[in-house]
């Protein structure tokens, strides 16, 4: 999770690498590398589940039927734990991984219909080094336990300021670009 947005970033790159040699389009790989990235985070999300770890900060009252239970032996678990010093007495905390889940599975449903309306290639993968690492800067500051380091926030917010200051870019240039 903390390394997906960088993670693009670099695959971006390497996908440049090993596309040239092979003769194949630096943008289609780019954009298959960007659903597959999403595919594997979504996955993997289901390991945080089962560990107990990515959980969120404890649920208010109003939205705790929704949270859960830190599972024993987890980082909140621990938490809890210590902090309050009443054995048996946790409270509910935020679904963070199912919801880190869910958005990868929206961006997957987004990106379907971007390739069905016949995305350009490259698209997808701007779309996704755009959305996916915003969305989780933002869901970053739900979680609880560990505290987020700065860089888990500030690295996807680099990745998505590349990702609109290329598009930015790109918008300029195809409109001064002849045939545009």
């Amino acid at each position: 999770g903390q390394r997906l947005p960088l993670g693009l970033l670099l695959g971006a790159t390497l996908a440049g690498i090993v596309a040239l040699p092979l003769r194949v389009s630096i943008l289609e790989v780019g954009d298959a590398l960007a659903i597959g990235a999403l595919v594997m985070s979504a996955i993997g999300r289901s390991g945080c589940v089962l560990v107990g770890c990515c959980l969120g900060r404890i649920c208010p009252p109003w939205l705790q039927p929704m949270c859960l239970l830190p599972p024993p032996g987890s980082e909140a678990y621990l938490l809890q734990m210590s902090s309050a010093g009443l054995p048996g007495h946790l409270s509910p905390v935020f679904p963070l991984s199912y919801v880190f889940q869910a958005t990868a599975l929206g961006i997957l449903c987004v990106l379907a219909l971007l390739l069905n309306r016949g995305a350009k290639p490259g698209f997808i993968l701007w779309v996704t080094c755009l959305v996916g690492p915003a969305a989780k800067a933002g869901l970053e500051l739900l979680r609880d336990v560990p505290r987020p380091p700065v860089l888990a926030v500030w690295i996807p917010l680099a990745v998505t300021s590349v990702a609109l200051a290329v598009g930015i870019v790109s918008i300029i240039h195809g409109r001064r670009s002849p045939g545009a």
